[in-house]
């Protein structure tokens, strides 16, 4: 295989197998847990302590810890963490922006609305 060009590249590689597995059937502890390792080979990969890490990213450590160990979290806090690593973009894999398909454009288009009148007054004896 060409992209195996050294020994080192071999527990890379496994690692990306490993952690290719579907993540539809993960409980939503399982899930927070592959978050939050996730994070922590970020910051690892950056050569960056959770220490500083947590001070770049405006959060306490105990918050980051907890994020890491996939604990639980606020949405703040991974906000920020994904912000201080330089992940920013992976939200739009998180939560995709939805999008109108061309078809329902087109009905929505072509769709009448019946024009609202205003109320009738009464008529004065």
């Amino acid at each position: 295989m060409a992209f195996l060009t050294t020994t080192c590249d071999i527990p890379r590689v496994a690692r990306m197998v490993i952690h290719m597995r579907s993540v539809e059937f993960l409980t939503p502890d399982e899930l927070l847990a592959e978050v939050g390792d996730r994070l922590r080979r970020w910051r690892l990969d950056k050569r960056t302590s959770q220490a500083a890490l947590a001070a770049k990213a405006g959060v306490s450590l105990k918050a980051l810890q907890a994020l890491e160990g996939g604990h639980g979290s606020a949405l703040g806090t991974y906000v920020r963490v994904l912000k201080a690593l330089g992940l920013l973009e992976t939200l739009d894999a998180l939560v995709p922006v939805p999008l109108i398909s061309p078809i329902d454009m087109l009905n929505r288009r072509y769709v009448k609305h019946a024009r609202q009148r205003a109320p009738k007054a009464k008529a004065h004896k």
